[in-house]
């Protein structure tokens, strides 16, 4: 999937599960059209794997954590993506976090939805993130770097963040 196709994507997962709100309308799958071989033989192609996004909170008990949860898996069924939603035990455990953000890089994902605990310990896998080429969507909190593509850290749509028009063809 491309990053122009997968950026609207993301963003709107977590759009959606930081307002609590479903998307407008699901985005339609792309279905795989039967490969020939050469002879009379029909063997169907292989669908394309569900794009991956792990979105790392600040944490997963507390109410509101919950509903960005519920939120995050609601947008992920309707979008055609796969999730994990995780974060530490208490928003003090920075290193927990940043665990939590090594591997979910270490996994390639198509993109990272990220809650920062610590914004400047963040920065370092941050960098390692935009290096392998992964956008980094903020949720919550910002992180003190120009690395994530976008953060929404508010919750009416009137002042939702604007995409770049760059990222919506």
């Amino acid at each position: 999937m491309s990053i122009k196709r997968l950026f609207p994507v993301a963003v709107s997962l977590l759009l959606a599960a930081t307002m609590v709100v479903a998307c407008a309308a699901p985005a339609a799958a792309p279905t795989a059209a039967p490969v020939q071989k050469p002879a009379d033989t029909a063997v169907p192609a292989k669908p394309a794997a569900k794009p991956y996004i792990p979105v790392i909170s600040k944490g997963f008990q507390h109410q509101f954590w919950q509903a960005v949860k519920a939120g995050s898996l609601k947008a992920a069924a309707d979008l055609n993506v796969d999730i994990t939603f995780e974060g530490p035990e208490t928003e003090a455990m920075v290193d927990k976090q940043m665990e939590m953000l090594q591997t979910a890089i270490d996994k390639k994902p198509a993109a990272i939805c990220f809650a920062a605990v610590d914004s400047k310990a963040a920065i370092p896998l941050l960098q390692k993130a935009k290096a392998a080429n992964i956008p980094v969507i903020g949720f919550d909190s910002g992180v003190d770097s120009d690395i994530p593509v976008t953060t929404a850290a508010t919750t009416t749509l009137e002042r939702r963040p604007r995409l770049p028009t760059k990222w919506l063809n």
